[in-house]
């Protein structure tokens, strides 16, 4: 039997152990909170084992690579590896504050393969490490900052992070035959989590062959991890690539990235949700490891917060097809997918240093901006582009039959003017094809 106790509660169940003495054990309709409840084993009524400190509440899975990774530790507090990872674009004093909750714990996996135990940093062997002034430097930057976000709405339910994310990684090592998940997920068999963070696809940006296989084996990735956790709806959250100018095939990986949110391929895609992020960095697109975690914390949390509350999740734009407009095939209509383009708008993002969750965006008298089309020749145009209702309309005198259209295509595009809805989020990059003309994938 197991107990949990927290002052005159008490919540109980039973079951039997197995051949190799193992067992599961299900406590059902105990409360969230943020004390901590006591956890006693007996065995034909006589205690055997009683854990302290037990919590109950929502735990998360933090995967990827470094930006999800990224923490203060390993990538900031050393004078060389701030200097390579910031490259004079900001100061120390740019960078999140850190978390400081007891309430918020993390489980931080180590480097290593070889090992069918989940193996955690050093400093992490002995118990879940609370997210507080003395260890939020070692956690990364994204999930604790995700964390901090849901305690402000849920005071009263611990957040568990298990971080295993590994920097540097393409997706292959992640699916089921690679290393990490050997190590990093296959361990975590049949757990009960709330979640999953993903952050990955900058090392997949950097060859061709990788990133045209992106959309393939991220769908594989999310049925995976689903399949493992026993979850087949399990909300899955990511973030689709920031801007960056080093390497070719980013776009491509951003498109793999949307497409994934309405692909066959993925066995369910409800509660799956991508956070745009390209006018989150605050102007350091230069550098792989942008700054703006607590604005994608904060956009992911708020998904999360509408799955968890069964409503439609926040999304920008997405677009869904492209149509000539009056039988003019030289312009051409953008719609979007139902519930993401209500109060299409320009607005301006704030690519400064002092960019908060709270000051991204500014009004602007400019047109909208990262537009292009091109014909069946492949060879893309800037566009003129305006709001029409729901829609958007797009125009080039350079092509007298569009085919294809894309928007905000690039590494690291610049426009100051992009599209928006009424929440203020940002219309994911997308390319698209007229009348399911084939589209041609060109890196300029």
């Amino acid at each position: 039997m197991a107990r949990l106790t927290y002052k005159d509660k008490q919540y109980e169940s039973s079951t039997q152990a197995g051949i190799d003495k193992q067992f599961n054990i299900t406590i059902d309709k105990v409360p969230s909170q943020a004390d901590a409840y006591i956890l006693t084993f007996l065995l034909e009524g006589q205690v055997k084992r009683t854990i302290h400190n037990v919590y109950v509440g929502d735990v998360f899975i933090a995967a990827g690579q470094s930006n999800m990774e990224l923490n203060y530790a390993d990538y900031y507090e050393q004078p060389d590896s701030f200097d390579s990872n910031v490259r004079d674009m900001f100061t120390k004093s740019d960078l999140p504050s850190f978390v400081d909750d007891d309430n918020i714990r993390f489980l931080v996996v180590d480097h290593k393969i070889g090992s069918s135990a989940l193996p955690l940093k050093s400093f992490n062997s002995a118990q879940w490490l609370p997210a507080n002034e003395s260890n939020a430097k070692k956690l990364g930057y994204l999930p604790q900052l995700f964390a901090e976000q849901l305690r402000l709405h849920h005071p009263n339910i611990p957040i568990g992070i298990i971080q295993t994310a590994w920097g540097g990684t393409d997706i292959a090592r992640h699916l089921r035959d690679g290393d990490i998940y050997a190590n990093h997920i296959a361990p975590l068999d049949g757990y009960n989590v709330a979640g999953i963070l993903w952050y990955q696809g900058e090392n997949d940006a950097a060859e061709q062959e990788p990133a045209l296989q992106y959309e393939a084996n991220f769908s594989t990735l999310i049925n995976q991890y689903r399949e493992v956790l026993g979850d087949s709806d399990l909300p899955f959250l990511y973030v689709q690539l920031a801007r960056y100018t080093g390497y070719a095939y980013t776009p491509i990986v951003r498109q793999a990235q949307f497409s994934v949110l309405h692909s066959a391929a993925v066995n369910t895609t409800r509660n799956l949700a991508m956070t745009v992020s390209m006018d989150t960095d605050k102007g350091t697109a230069k550098i792989i490891h942008p700054l703006g975690k607590e604005i994608l914390a904060k956009r992911m949390a708020d998904q999360w917060l509408a799955i968890e509350g069964q409503t439609t999740i926040p999304s920008g734009p997405q677009a869904s097809s492209a149509e000539p407009v009056d039988g003019d095939a030289s312009t051409v209509s953008v719609s979007f997918n139902t519930g993401t383009a209500h109060g299409l708008q320009a607005l301006e993002p704030n690519r400064t240093l002092r960019a908060t969750t709270s000051t991204l965006t500014s009004s602007t008298d400019l047109p909208l901006q990262g537009f292009e089309v091109a014909g069946i020749d492949g060879v893309f145009h800037t566009a003129s582009a305006y709001i029409q209702g729901n829609t958007v309309r797009l125009h080039s005198d350079e092509v007298s039959a569009v085919s294809q259209v894309r928007y905000l295509w690039g590494g690291a595009p610049t426009s100051q003017s992009m599209l928006y809805n009424a929440q203020k989020l940002p219309a994911s990059p997308f390319l698209i094809a007229v009348r399911n003309t084939p589209i041609l994938y060109r890196n300029r």
